[in-house]
């Protein structure tokens, strides 16, 4: 017994007070951190235009317990979102417990209205309906026709007509022996007379 106390594997323990390396890893780039860096660290671009165009892009958006935020134009604020995290909101929207196999547009205003925001909503929204194998099998099938439609101006209808000339027929008052018929294709009125 004692020689299975020794043999325990607490001493095999590694020793918790030594400093291990670690590796730091940073977040990589995406388009907030020009944002963030501006609104936090006040650090500007090198380009002066692309100076500008931050500054007036910046206007849009606020920092409000650590996560980036854009002030949407009627609603409340929308959470930015990195483009990894956006392909898993348009999954978790368009695969949830309600299946709405919407179209891009439609899926883009849910993202919207369900409180995100990226750049390129729309974009990635339409490819993605694109790519989902549900959303192309019960997508709206268009029933129109694959060119434009041509208008026609609206006396011509009224301008197409058939005559037909039937005769010769037994002779009749006034050496009438012919019977000219007129017919108008849109209104399907006919006229008849008589000629000698």
């Amino acid at each position: 017994m004692a020689s299975r106390l020794k043999e325990h594997p607490t001493s095999k323990l590694p020793n918790l007070k030594e400093p291990k390396e670690v590796m730091d890893v940073k977040p990589a780039d995406s388009w907030m951190t020009p944002i963030i860096r501006y609104l936090e660290h006040d650090k500007l671009l090198a380009d002066k235009n692309e100076a500008r165009r931050l500054r007036a892009k910046v206007v849009r958006f606020t920092i409000y317990l650590g996560q980036l935020l854009r002030k949407s134009f009627s609603g409340p604020y929308l959470k930015c979102t990195s483009l990894e995290e956006a392909k898993y909101v348009l999954t978790e929207l368009q695969e949830s417990e309600y299946e709405n196999y919407a179209g891009g547009h439609s899926l883009a205003r849910w993202v919207i209205t369900a409180g995100y925001y990226w750049p390129t909503i729309r974009t990635n929204s339409k490819s993605y309906v694109k790519k989902c194998n549900s959303c192309q099998r019960f997508a709206h099938v268009s029933h129109l026709l694959p060119e434009r439609l041509k208008s026609t101006l609206t006396p011509w209808p009224f301008m197409k007509c058939g005559m037909d000339i039937v005769g010769k027929l037994p002779t009749a008052s006034e050496q009438r022996v012919f019977i000219l018929a007129v017919t108008d294709y849109f209104t399907k009125w006919i006229e008849a007379e008589t000629l000698a």
